[in-house]
C-alpha cells in the first residue's frame, strides 16, 4: 500500500476533524484508494479494514507503534511498543466465508456500516442487541433475540474474525494490577495523522510568511527541503 502524502493528510485532516471516529477511519483509508474501491470501505468486515489501517499507517509512518497507558489504579505510566507487521501476521484470517451460523440462523461479520448505525445506543446491551439484528441474513431481524443468542454471537464472532478486536494485556509494576484493553488502530492512527498535520501547518505558516510561498509549493519541497529551508529561517 502506497503511503499518504503530505497533501493527503492536510486534506484527511480538515474533512474529519468534526466527524466520528468510524468516519475517520474510513476517510484515511479512501484517501489511499481509487473511489472505486473507496466506495465498499464501509461493508469491510472490522479487521479486513484494521489490516487496511495496520497497512496504511505502517507504509507512512512506519511499523513501529509507540505509545503509552495509564493505569487506573495508582496513575502509573506504562509505555509500550507495538509493531505493525506482526499485528498484521498475528491473527489468523477469518476462518468462515464472512458468515456465521447458530442453529439454522446465519448471521454476517459486522462491518463500519452497522457499527454506525448502532452508535447512538444508550447503552451496551442495546448496542449489541442492534448489532445482531442489522448482522443477521435470514430474514427474522431482531425477532428471538434471546441474551443468551446474542452472548452466544458475539463469542463467535469472536472466533469466527479475531484480527477484528486486539486485546493488549497490562501490568501494572506500581501497583500489580492486571488488566486488558482494546487497542484501536483507526484511533491511534488518527491521533498521528493530527501530530503530523498540525506540525505541517506550523511548517506552512512560517515559510509562507518567510518566503511568501504557496502551500502547494512549500509541500512540493519535500521534508528534506522544508527543514533545510526552516533552518535558515530561524538562523
Amino acid at each position: 500500500m502506497q503511503p499518504l502524502t503530505d497533501r493527503q493528510l492536510l486534506e484527511v485532516f480538515g474533512r474529519g476533524r468534526e466527524r466520528h471516529p468510524l468516519d475517520r477511519a474510513l476517510l484515511l483509508l479512501a484517501a489511499a484508494l481509487p473511489d472505486g474501491e473507496a466506495e465498499r470501505l464501509a461493508d469491510l468486515p472490522i479487521a479486513e479494514r484494521d489490516d487496511a489501517l495496520l497497512a496504511l499507517r505502517a507504509a507512512t509512518f512506519g511499523p513501529r507503534l509507540a505509545s503509552y497507558i495509564d493505569c487506573d489504579g495508582c496513575g502509573e505510566r506504562l509505555e509500550f511498543e507495538l509493531d505493525a507487521t506482526a499485528l498484521l501476521g498475528a491473527a489468523p484470517r477469518p476462518s468462515t466465508a464472512g458468515v456465521v451460523q447458530l442453529g439454522e440462523r446465519c448471521f454476517r461479520l459486522p462491518t463500519s456500516r452497522d457499527l454506525a448505525r448502532i452508535a447512538d445506543a444508550d447503552d451496551e446491551h442495546e448496542a449489541s442487541r442492534r448489532l445482531v439484528a442489522l448482522c443477521c441474513t435470514d430474514g427474522t431481524g431482531d425477532s428471538v433475540l434471546s441474551d443468551e443468542l446474542i452472548a452466544e454471537l458475539e463469542t463467535a464472532f469472536a472466533h469466527a474474525d479475531p484480527g477484528a478486536n486486539i486485546q493488549l494485556s497490562f501490568d501494572c509494576p506500581a501497583c500489580h494490577r492486571s488488566w486488558q484493553e482494546v487497542f484501536d488502530i483507526g484511533e491511534y492512527f488518527w491521533e498521528e495523522l493530527e501530530r503530523s498535520s498540525k506540525l505541517l501547518l506550523g511548517q506552512v505558516h512560517r515559510l509562507a510568511s518567510a518566503y511568501g510561498w504557496s502551500e502547494h509549493e512549500i509541500l512540493s519541497l519535500g521534508a528534506t527541503r522544508r527543514a533545510m529551508y526552516l533552518e535558515l529561517v530561524d538562523a
